[in-house]
C-alpha cells in the first residue's frame, strides 16, 4: 500500500512570517487605503457602541448586522477614525498573508496559488473585506484540531461564525462529531449575539437577514450579480474548474489511503458552497467573496490532488 499524500497539520507561524505579514500590510497602505463599504459601516458600529459618535448603536441601515467586526472595530475606536480604518485594513491584510503562508507551509505553493488566485481574494483582502480574517480562523481551527487542541478549536470555529453565518453549521457539526457539547453550546451563544445585537441595534432581530435580502434581490433585478471581471474572471472560467478537479481528485485519494483530514475539509468547502447557493436562490445576495471560506478549505485538497497526478503522470511515462 503507498504511502498517502497528507498534508502537514503542524506547519507552524514563525514571529517572523508575521512580523513580515504586518510590514508587507502596512506597506500596502501606502498604495491604497480605501475602505469597502462594510467596512466603514463596522468602524461606524465601533464609535458607537463606545460613545464616540452622536448616534446610538444602529444596524437599521446597511452593512447589514455581523458581531464579529465590532470584536476588532470597539476597540479600535478610542483611537480615531483615521487610525482605526488603517489599522483595520492592516489587520485585514495581514491576515490574508499570513493564511497563505500557512497554507504553502502546509499544502505547497498549489494551495497557496489555488487561494491567491479565487475571484475576489485580492480586492476583498485591499478593501478590508471581513473573509480573511474568516479564512484564517478556520485555518487556526483546523490546526488546533489536529494537535488535539479540542476547546481551542471550538473558540476559533466560533469566531468564524460571529463573522459568516455558515460557519455556524460547521460549529455545530463539529460538535456532533466530536462528541463535544461545549460546541452546540457555543453555537448557540453565537447564534444569541448574531440576535442580540441586530435587537439591540435595530429593535429586530431579524431585520440584518432582511436588509441582505433585499439588497440581493435589488441586485438581481438591476442585473448586477458582482460577476468577476478581468483576471477574475479568467480564473474564474479556465483556472478554478481545473482546481476544483483536483481537489476533488485529492481528497479521494486521501481518503483511499487512510486520510481523514482533506476529505472532511473538502466535505466542508462543499457544505458551506451549498449553504450559500441555497440562500442565494431564495434572493440573498452571493457575492464571490462569500465563497472565499470555502475555496481556502478546499486548497490542500487541490494541492494532494495535484501531486498525486504528477505521480502518477511520472509512473506512467
Amino acid at each position: 500500500m503507498r504511502r498517502p499524500a497528507r498534508i502537514g497539520v503542524k506547519a507552524s507561524v514563525t514571529v517572523e512570517v508575521v512580523v513580515f505579514a504586518i510590514a508587507l500590510a502596512v506597506v500596502s497602505l501606502v498604495v491604497d487605503r480605501t475602505l469597502r463599504f462594510d467596512a466603514l459601516g463596522w468602524l461606524r458600529w465601533g464609535r458607537e457602541v463606545t460613545g464616540l459618535d452622536a448616534g446610538a448603536f444602529d444596524t437599521t441601515v446597511l452593512p447589514s448586522w455581523k458581531p464579529l467586526p465590532l470584536l476588532v472595530t470597539a476597540p479600535l475606536a478610542p483611537l480615531g477614525p483615521d487610525t482605526a480604518q488603517l489599522l483595520w485594513l492592516a489587520i485585514v491584510r495581514s491576515a490574508a498573508l499570513v493564511s497563505l503562508v500557512v497554507l504553502w507551509r502546509a499544502a505547497g505553493w498549489v494551495a497557496a496559488l489555488a487561494l491567491a488566485i479565487t475571484p475576489a481574494w485580492w480586492t476583498t483582502t485591499l478593501g478590508g473585506g471581513i473573509e480573511p480574517l474568516v479564512v484564517l480562523l478556520g485555518i487556526g481551527a483546523v490546526a488546533a484540531d489536529q494537535t488535539g487542541r479540542r476547546r481551542t478549536a471550538i473558540v476559533l470555529l466560533a469566531l468564524m461564525a460571529l463573522g459568516r453565518e455558515e460557519a455556524l453549521a460547521l460549529l455545530a457539526l463539529y460538535g456532533v462529531i466530536r462528541r463535544r457539547p461545549e460546541a452546540l453550546l457555543a453555537a448557540a451563544l453565537v447564534m444569541a449575539a448574531w440576535l442580540g445585537g441586530d435587537w439591540v441595534g435595530s429593535g429586530d432581530p431579524f431585520h440584518g437577514g432582511e436588509l441582505a435580502r433585499a439588497a440581493g434581490i435589488a441586485d438581481a433585478n438591476s442585473g448586477n450579480h458582482n460577476a468577476p471581471t478581468g483576471l477574475a474572471l479568467v480564473a474564474l472560467l479556465v483556472i478554478a474548474p481545473q482546481l476544483i478537479a483536483l481537489a476533488f481528485h485529492g481528497a479521494i485519494d486521501a481518503y483511499k489511503n487512510g486520510d481523514r483530514l482533506l476529505p472532511s475539509l473538502m466535505a466542508a468547502a462543499l457544505i458551506w458552497t451549498a449553504l450559500d447557493v441555497s440562500l442565494r436562490a431564495i434572493g440573498y445576495p452571493l457575492p464571490p467573496r462569500f465563497l472565499l471560506p470555502a475555496a481556502a478549505a478546499a486548497a490542500p485538497a487541490a494541492a494532494v490532488g495535484a501531486r498525486a497526478l504528477t505521480r502518477r503522470r511520472q509512473r506512467a511515462t
